[in-house]
């Protein structure tokens, strides 16, 4: 009997043993697991040739993995026709083609670091076993870095499109990549065993893990339309891109000509400026802006009228209803100049005053997004300057005006506030004609963006005069196009992105102090 009630325990206890370890939920006890999930073996071995098209792939980890996402941890380059299925069970995922493998082709199979064991902990770098269906891997590759304006929130993903000259749409950017691969958390990427011949190669934030671009994500670009990949070494860096989302629908969806009117979205600074303000127009579509009819005004207020205003206003019932129109009264606004283009598009300024301020629009005469108004020489501190835009002078490419007329205000500072002279340079730069240097204060004016000051590289040194007093960044861009200003890249239509470098390092631009000799780190 005894020996009947140990049996029985002793039954009962392994089969709690065996249904503990049937399931893949997080195991208990002991110390906290923190170790990542290794690649312990393939099958295909990397490298491989000469492999049975009808093959599975496996690989196999040095731990149990969770099943949870681990379809979506799995890529194939070049893409998969019929597509494949994934298996995962303990410490293997096993990936199905749904067809035979192409034959004399070599085939990147890759697990992202979406894939986790049963601790949570991820794979600590992309798995990528790469084999060959013919005699020989291909050999072709290329490396470099995507180069941000700013900090990588997201870890890029480049792509690889195959070029197909006058063939070429720009709607395959948003199609599966022939390759792909994600960059490190500096920007840095590589390809090896690529086929060779032309690509296009674009990096993107592939936010929602599809493997493939869409439309309005943040994207990069080479300097070149298409590179081509061979044997040697070659390197290539990708700077920011537009991928015009609005005109890349209308190629992917085949939309309806547009009849909505352009309308002013923003402009900047919106706040205070310096002596010296660019200020940006931003339309909600591309339009042209016939030069010839925008004015700019100041804004004053004279004592004769302030004096006139209070007297109108008066007292009693009378003085709430004549109040708008007393202050009305008490503006004075005086024109100062009106912006004319000439025949060849470039912009010049009319002068209609000896005491006036001439301004000019920069960049060309042609259909943007983006307009600037900027001043040919300092404005006065603590003044009001209006700018005036009527309809008929805002028209898009279909010939439609602007919804509104436009009328928008820019201040700007005290005296007290600006730096006079920011001056330096970096001795390791050689004398460019194309070099423009911008400051960027790290400060934003209230209720506007950061206004950036560009100024021309004269021998490897810069100089701004009357910026505000602040922190800032300082950056140098290669200003291929001549707009005086960053030019990224654009996809649709293509277009090549301006080689840029930002400075390690803030510098502050102190109020009334004239700055010198300033020695930046920046290196072509």
């Amino acid at each position: 009997m005894k020996t009947n009630i140990v049996t029985i325990l002793a039954a009962t206890a392994l089969a709690a043993a065996l249904l503990s370890c049937a399931g893949q939920g997080a195991p208990g006890g002991g110390p906290e697991d923190k170790e990542p999930p290794v690649l312990s073996a393939s099958a295909p071995v990397a490298g491989q040739t000469n492999i049975d098209p009808r093959t599975r792939v496996t690989f196999t980890f040095s731990e149990w993995i969770t099943t949870a996402g681990a379809s979506g941890a799995v890529a194939v380059y070049p893409p998969l026709q019929g597509g494949f299925s994934v298996k995962a069970a303990k410490n293997r995922i096993t990936v199905i083609p749904k067809e035979p493998l192409k034959d004399s082709t070599t085939y990147h199979f890759v697990v992202g670091t979406s894939l986790k064991d049963l601790r949570n902990n991820s794979i600590p770098a992309p798995v990528n076993v790469v084999f060959s269906t013919g005699a020989e891997l291909d050999s072709g590759r290329f490396e470099g870095a995507v180069v941000p304006l700013g900090p990588l929130v997201t870890i890029p993903r480049v792509a690889l499109y195959p070029d197909y000259g006058d063939g070429w749409k720009d709607s395959l950017y948003f199609t599966p990549p022939r390759y792909a691969a994600y960059t490190d958390s500096a920007g840095a990427y590589s390809f090896s065993n690529l086929k060779e011949g032309r690509y296009r190669v674009v990096a993107f934030t592939d936010q929602f893990r599809i493997g493939r671009m869409r439309v309005g994500d943040p994207a990069f670009t080479s300097l070149e339309r298409a590179i081509t990949v061979t044997k040697a070494k070659q390197t290539v860096r990708l700077y920011p891109a537009d991928t015009d989302t609005a005109a890349v629908k209308r190629v992917i969806d085949g939309a309806r000509p547009d009849t909505v009117p352009p309308k002013l979205k923003s402009h900047f600074p919106l706040a205070q400026s310096s002596h010296l303000p660019e200020i940006r127009l931003v339309w909600t579509k591309p339009v042209r802006v016939n030069l010839s009819m925008v004015m700019a005004v100041e804004v004053r207020e004279t004592e004769k009228k302030r004096g006139a205003a209070r007297g109108k206003a008066g007292k009693g019932e009378d003085a709430a209803v004549d109040t708008a129109e007393a202050r009305a009264a008490a503006v004075d606004t005086v024109d100062i100049d009106s912006v004319t283009a000439d025949s060849t598009g470039i912009n010049t300024a009319e002068t209609v005053s000896a005491d006036s301020v001439a301004f000019f629009v920069a960049g060309s005469g042609g259909y943007s997004d983006t307009a600037y108004l900027a001043p040919s020489r300092r404005l006065l501190p603590s003044k009001t300057y209006r700018f005036e835009i009527p309809v008929q002078a805002v028209k898009d490419s279909s010939g439609i005006s602007a919804a509104d007329s436009i009328a928008f205000t820019v201040k700007t500072v005290h005296a007290d506030s600006i730096c006079y002279r920011l001056q330096g340079g970096a001795d390791c730069l050689e004398p460019s004609g194309k070099r423009k240097w911008v400051y960027r204060p790290l400060v934003t004016a209230r209720g506007g963006e950061k206004e950036t000051f560009t100024v021309s590289d004269k021998s490897g040194t810069f100089t701004f005069d009357s910026i505000p007093a602040s922190k800032g960044t300082l950056m140098w861009f290669i200003d291929d196009n001549g707009d005086n200003r960053l030019t990224t890249g654009k996809l649709s239509p293509w277009r090549a992105p301006e080689r840029f470098f930002a400075a390690p390092d803030t510098v502050e631009a102190k109020a009334r102090w004239e700055i010198e000799g300033l020695q930046i780190r920046a290196c072509e």
